[in-house]
């Protein structure tokens, strides 16, 4: 039997680089990435390798102005390695994974000790969003460790009493905040302003703790990082692009952008219920005070970052579900002084946290469960779903089943149980073992089993559709609908970008070879009715393929 509490220590840092590498890279590639983000980023990175344009993000071959390039170059260098494909654009998140655990083993570890790192890293490592973000090709996980690192070395500026330290730790921030800055925009500047201004006020009443210098020293690492992103851009080609890039950072902030415009609430339901079960474990020590702080004052730290990102982005009118993913790792803290601190009083979980366990633990459980087996049986949903893209790709998409998928519910029902058994048992570092590790297994098996399909249904039609035309001298477009699909999957040449992207000439000019539109189900009357000249040659998935020849074809 596994001695639990008795695990050697030298072996905590092992562990977790061989989970990271074990749960996030296999299978990077057994999805299609997703519309539209995976896809956009990853066609950003293919163009970077076409056109040589290292300093200039592009789309479609022209400027992209919404992101610096720092994620870029790294998913361009995962492609020159390993090819453009699925694995490659998201290798890169898979590797920072890995660091992640590691890095935040090794904070744990000097801030508190050896086990409440090793705990820390499994809290995170054993929730659903943070684990699953490990998988995808999206900006975050990288944006939101820098940020994270930034945070850090300000705390240990902000703590140290040797000048020398606190100047070195200053600089260091600044560095890592350069690096956020680079790989998605300034935002990351305002997220470490605002949490310092949180801490500062909070605990320090606005005393002084820092000097100008130090804050000299920040703003120096940040300019000089910076500098290698924009500077050599600017000094280059002008300042325009970088005018561009701050004016859209603007915009982002103050008004919905692409139509994600959610409720007020949105991020806290996204952060309860995405972060589980590190969200439950959390929830007390969100607002509470500590007697005896923790070392560096650092859970003071960590409820100023989380409020701050949380808040920012409930404000703020675009809305879209990873925007509050950078609240995860001051959670996962959070989530993991409760349970430590329960470890080691030898105590059990107050009766309301682990019951809110236990009950959303069941309710996930029965979702997987009920998952599968409607979707075995998805003559169910015909009645009742409303989008008539979807119903039709529900009617016309083969799905592929073992049998075994609504299994993985049943597990996932076993480790939740055993886990809550633990917790009131007092064997806190075993249940969080074992419901880290049983929610990665679980997750694991739902991407196999799971989502494929649910990829099939949302958007297999339509990448089957540019696939197919893959490498022949064609055009090809989206229609009434907004994708970057035809893009990646096309593997659109870097040539006749104005023709191709002129869609009034693609539709009713004179065209000089065959163009094909892909359009939703739901556009067939208008399409028909507004371009008499498309034919219908195919449907699949929810999706329709329509064809426009030259006349002398």
């Amino acid at each position: 039997m596994i001695a639990w509490n008795k695990i050697d220590e030298r072996y905590y840092q092992t562990i977790l680089i061989l989970s990271g590498a074990l749960f996030f890279i296999p299978l990077l590639g057994y999805v299609h990435l997703f519309d539209w983000d995976e896809i956009n980023f990853a066609e950003s990175a293919r163009e970077m390798l076409l056109t040589g344009e290292y300093f200039q993000v592009q789309i479609n071959f022209t400027p992209f102005e919404e992101k610096p390039p720092l994620f870029f170059w790294l998913q361009s260098l995962s492609m020159s390695l390993f090819g453009v494909n699925e694995f490659s654009a998201r290798l890169p998140n898979a590797l920072f994974g890995i660091l992640t655990l590691i890095t935040l083993y090794k904070m744990g570890k000097e801030l508190i000790s050896p086990k409440f790192g090793f705990m820390w890293a499994l809290v995170y490592f054993g929730s659903f969003l943070p684990h699953f973000y490990y998988k995808s090709g999206i900006i975050d996980p990288v944006f939101n460790y820098f940020i994270f690192a930034s945070v850090y070395m300000l705390t240990k500026c902000v703590a140290n009493e040797v000048i020398r330290e606190k100047r070195k730790f200053a600089l260091l921030s600044g560095v890592f905040i350069g690096l956020a800055t680079i790989t998605k925009g300034p935002v990351g500047i305002l997220l470490l302003l605002f949490s310092f201004l949180g801490f500062w006020g909070a605990k320090k009443k606005f005393k002084k703790i820092t000097t100008w210098k130090e804050v000299a020293l920040l703003a120096l690492g940040a300019v000089i990082v910076t500098f290698l992103a924009f500077g050599i851009d600017v000094v280059q080609n002008g300042p325009e692009r970088l005018i561009n890039f701050v004016l859209y950072q603007i915009e982002l902030l103050s008004e919905p952008v692409a139509g994600h415009d959610q409720p007020i609430y949105y991020h806290f339901v996204v952060v309860l219920i995405g972060c589980f079960p590190m969200s439950i474990y959390a929830f007390e020590e969100l607002v509470t005070r500590e007697i005896k702080p923790t070392k560096f004052t650092f859970k003071p730290w960590m409820q100023s970052l989380f409020w701050v990102v949380l808040i920012l982005f409930t404000v703020v009118t675009t809305k879209i579900v990873h925007y509050s993913s950078m609240t995860y790792l001051p959670l996962s803290f959070l989530a993991t002084w409760s349970l430590y601190k329960i470890h080691k009083n030898k105590t059990v979980p107050k009766k309301w946290i682990s019951s809110c366990f236990l009950g959303f633990g069941i309710l996930f459980s029965v979702l997987l469960i009920a998952g599968p087996i409607i979707l075995m049986n998805k003559e169910w949903l015909y009645g009742t779903v409303k989008d008539i893209t979807f119903v039709r790709s529900l009617k016309t998409t083969e799905l592929v089943w073992s049998g075994w998928e609504f299994g993985v519910g049943m597990l996932y029902l076993g480790v939740v149980i055993y886990g809550w058994m633990q917790l009131r048992l007092a064997n806190t570092f075993k249940a969080v073992t074992i419901v880290s590790y049983g929610t990665a297994i679980c997750l694991f098996l739902t991407a196999v089993s799971l989502v494929k399909n649910i990829e099939r249904l949302s958007q297999g039609g339509a990448i089957a559709f540019y696939e197919r035309f893959a490498g022949q001298d064609v055009y090809i477009k989206s229609l009434h609908h907004k994708s970057y699909a035809q893009h990646f999957y096309f593997q659109r040449p870097f040539t006749e970008t104005a023709k191709r992207d002129n869609s009034d000439w693609l539709l009713n000019g004179p065209i000089d070879k065959p163009a094909y539109f892909v359009s939703k189900v739901k556009d067939k009357e208008n399409i028909s009715i507004e371009h008499s000249d498309l034919k219908l040659i195919d449907e699949k998935g929810g999706y329709l393929l329509w064809q426009r020849l030259p006349k002398d074809y």
